[in-house]
């Protein structure tokens, strides 16, 4: 209350503070005098309405800015001010530029000897972004509350030096402490598994001497029933490194960790299941080429001697019925190969136009006995050598042109090879495509195709045969080279299948292969032929099956009439007449009692490693393995132990003989 001139001065003198206060610190002011009908303001509080300085403003002026929903609330606090001299409030205005500030005002209230208002004086400042802020931090305490309380996920806090535990409601029944009292630290290490309790501890110990996260899972044991916890927690430090409080959250995963121990012990059972399966399938598809090499190799012999009609025709769809079945029993594996993820590409030095060839061979007799006209067309600018896996991408072309053959029933079959792009050095993409005037699929059907062992219809699996899986497995070959399989199609009219691979092209001397681009076919040298039917050279055979130790013979026989042939019914015998004969070149089959053909290769090389150390001029003994194991790692092991070729059963004559040609003369 003023009671003399001293007071007014002392106002005034707290008023000019203010003045100095707001000018260093950015905070208006405001006065207010009952004698004035407009208030006093600074040029910051100006500023803070965004109103231009000097503007007259009364008190009904100042209420029009301020926020609809603060004006009773701060009317009835200036009206509480001017009796009890004091004044302080935070509420929001909507300035002159229309943006929603939020104020916080505080001042003093100066009255007389009686109690009435004479003038008020204060500071306003904009505390807009700390009160978003603090909402903010609201919302989100409120949404991590709500979180915790839907996802069952409780919170914890601890600070330095305290035996107990600040815990939520979720965290209490996670840990089944019922009881109002603080969760004390003997109580929570009560709860930890036994097998877990030094781990946790020694990972809290290093957490909060600053050495590492406390982030782990653990198990708890309540009312006789085994929990797994998670738990994350953010730890406070001082200045000087020295643990404070730690804040952290646990979540009850054991539904999680439940489904990934079944998912675990699924998994291994699914691998063991697999490879049981393609044991199995191995080892019967060994058992069956055995016998079929047999057959295929024996009705190839027969065709080429004096048949009349009737038996030639026998003769052919025996070594046709034969080569179906080894293309069925391909088939099966290389599908359970694609289903188990097993399945890898191997690349290396490709020849284009060998791979080529042999697809076009493969179906020429096929193609001819329907009178169908086959032709091969392979642009000027591609390369003949490429990085590739050859095997596979030779697979991909005989899959697609055995069905072309297999739908054709006149006109023509043509296998084209182009460019697409040019990447420079990188690579180019090629397009690989093989065309036919076959019966053509309609277009509801041309996506049901590639299903695996799916066909067109049932009509077509009733008169074309086949398993259905030759089309899915050509996609899933090429899925490994990031290419798939595309196709136009018309009733009646034909087919074409294509698809574009990126390969990285080779510069290599033509004349290194037996293929040409002229003819792309297999090179008939006559002199080679003849120098073949004159060559004396010794080979062995090493072969356990008497059928196709007799295959075997007959076909080097009409290569090599010459050749003095030895024969190993065992790998130990093998290393034996090895060692006292020094053929010129070794046929050896892998799956050999005694001794099997890896370990008795490897023998034969250790005793050509002492050969060569004490005769410079010693030559090794060409080795080709045949054997009746088509998977990948039966070349790589047969390669690794020190043969040089690899030939699978049944034998394709072609094959053989390019073998035996590049052998021969080694």
């Amino acid at each position: 209350m003023v009671n003399n001139d001293h007071e007014l001065k002392k106002y005034k003198d707290h008023l000019e503070q203010l003045k100095r206060v707001q000018e260093a610190g950015k905070v208006g002011y405001w006065a207010m005098y009952v004698d004035k009908e407009f208030l006093e303001w600074s040029a910051e509080t100006y500023k803070l309405f965004d109103i231009s300085f000097g503007n007259p403003v009364t008190y009904e002026d100042l209420l029009s800015y301020v926020h609809p929903d603060d004006r009773d609330r701060i009317d009835e606090k200036w009206k509480m001010a001017i009796k009890n001299g004091e004044y302080a409030v935070v509420y929001r205005i909507i300035s002159a530029k229309r943006k929603v500030k939020w104020i916080e005002t505080f001042g003093d209230v100066l009255l007389d000897s009686n109690g009435d208002f004479v003038r008020a004086l204060g500071i306003v400042r904009d505390i807009t972004q700390q009160k978003k802020a603090e909402l903010k931090m609201r919302a989100l305490a409120k949404f991590l509350k709500r979180s915790q309380k839907i996802g069952n996920l409780g919170s914890w806090t601890i600070k330095v030096n305290s035996t107990f535990i600040e815990v939520n409601e979720e965290a209490k029944v996670m840990f089944g402490h019922f009881t109002d009292k603080h969760m004390t630290l003997d109580y929570w290490m009560s709860t930890i598994h036994t097998d877990d309790r030094n781990s946790v501890w020694q990972a809290w110990s290093k957490a909060i001497e600053g050495k590492g996260d406390y982030d782990l899972e653990y198990r708890i044991i309540v009312n006789n029933s085994t929990r797994w916890i998670k738990a994350v927690a953010e730890l406070e430090f001082d200045s000087e490194g020295v643990f404070i409080q730690a804040v952290g959250v646990v979540k009850d995963i054991t539904e999680q960790v439940t489904q990934q121990e079944n998912l675990r012990i699924a998994r291994d059972q699914a691998e063991v299941a697999n490879k049981l399966k393609s044991q199995f399938l191995a080892n019967m598809s060994h058992e069956i080429r055995t016998p079929l090499n047999g057959v295929i190799g024996f009705s190839e012999l027969l065709m080429k001697t004096s048949l009349d009609e009737t038996q030639e025709h026998y003769m052919k769809t025996l070594n046709q019925s034969a080569h179906n079945l080894i293309g069925i029993i391909n088939n099966i594996l290389d599908f359970s190969k694609i289903e188990a993820g097993k399945l890898e590409l191997s690349e290396e030095k490709a020849d284009l136009f060998e791979l080529i060839n042999y697809a076009k061979n493969i179906i020429s007799y096929q193609a001819q006995e329907k009178n169908i006209d086959l032709w091969v067309k392979v642009a000027s600018n591609v390369p003949q050598f490429v990085i590739a896996d050859g095997l596979r991408l030779q697979q991909v072309l005989v899959n697609l042109m055995n069905n072309a053959v297999k739908f054709t029933n006149k006109g023509e079959i043509e296998l084209s090879v182009g460019l697409l792009k040019t990447h420079d050095q990188a690579g180019n993409t090629f397009r690989f495509s093989i065309r036919d005037t076959g019966i053509g699929i309609s277009t509801e059907n041309q996506n049901k195709i590639f299903d695996a062992f799916a066909q067109e219809d049932l009509s077509t699996t009733k008169k074309f045969g086949g398993t259905g899986l030759g089309l899915s497995i050509s996609n899933g070959i090429l899925a490994l080279m990031d290419s798939y399989i595309q196709l136009e199609s018309e009733i009646g009219i034909g087919s074409l299948f294509y698809f574009d691979v990126f390969l990285k092209p080779l510069q290599e001397d033509p004349g290194n292969s037996n293929f040409s681009r002229n003819s792309l076919e297999l090179r008939e040298d006559l002199s080679i032929d003849k120098d073949l039917k004159s060559l004396v050279i010794k080979i062995l055979i090493a072969e356990d099956n008497q059928v196709n130790m007799l295959l075997a013979q007959a076909l080097i026989r009409s290569l090599l009439p010459k050749a003095t042939i030895l024969k190993a019914l065992d790998g130990k015998m093998a290393v034996e007449i090895f060692e006292k004969e020094r053929p010129d070149l070794i046929l050896m089959d892998i799956q050999m009692p005694v001794l099997n053909g890896l370990d008795a290769t490897k023998r034969i090389r250790e005793m050509e490693s002492t050969l060569m150390s004490s005769q410079e001029d010693y030559q090794k003994t060409p080795i080709i393995a045949i054997t009746a194991g088509i998977l990948k790692e039966e070349k790589e092991k047969s390669l690794a132990a020190g043969m040089d070729d690899f030939l699978a059963k049944p034998i394709i004559n072609e094959m053989f003989i390019s073998s035996i040609k590049r052998w021969a003369f080694h």
